[in-house]
């Protein structure tokens, strides 16, 4: 069974989700790319704040403060069946050597499953909360080892913050 998600409505909300067994499946900037649109378009349709991320190859940050009354699951659900669906399109025409491995029979059925059906989420209840959580998705690169400096980074919302172009989307302002 998922866990239960605490809908803790006008919060911002801290949440991880990981590629299907964890595997590298956002490594390349053409797949980051594809999951920043995703992102981008259940941001519009759904019309929640974005105040911080961090693509990482195995697994996503976000930091949203979704409508009231729209459930964090709609919206988690939605970017995560659009960005799988695209990358996984694109992975089929030419044949990417990760798709076996996320080969999977469900109700009978042989599908692929690009991400894990759970994710984790927090309800940022203050202003310091958010502010550590923010803080984690920028450090979050450097822990992994993926970047010398948390500015070299291009796939959290760092860059943004602080006032350096070439961040791939708009953040929804947030003091700290």
């Amino acid at each position: 069974m998922p866990p239960y998600h605490y809908e803790n409505t006008n919060a911002v909300r801290f949440i991880t989700f990981s590629c299907y067994h964890h595997f590298c499946l956002l490594s390349s900037e053409n797949e980051k790319l594809i999951f920043i649109n995703s992102l981008s378009k259940a941001r519009e349709k759904f019309r929640f704040k974005l105040h911080g991320y961090a693509v990482m190859p195995d697994h996503v940050h976000l930091l949203i403060h979704p409508p009231e009354n729209t459930h964090i699951v709609t919206i988690i659900s939605e970017i995560k069946s659009r960005s799988a669906f695209e990358i996984l399109q694109k992975w089929k025409v030419g044949n990417h050597p990760n798709l076996e491995k996320l080969r999977v029979v469900r109700g009978g059925r042989s599908r692929y499953a690009f991400w894990q059906r759970s994710f984790y989420d927090y309800n940022c209840r203050d202003y310091d909360k958010i502010k550590e959580k923010i803080d984690y998705c920028h450090a979050n690169p450097i822990r992994k080892g993926l970047a010398a400096s948390i500015e070299d980074y291009r796939w959290t919302s760092y860059r943004w913050y602080h006032g350096q172009g070439d961040y791939p989307i708009e953040i929804d302002a947030f003091e700290y």
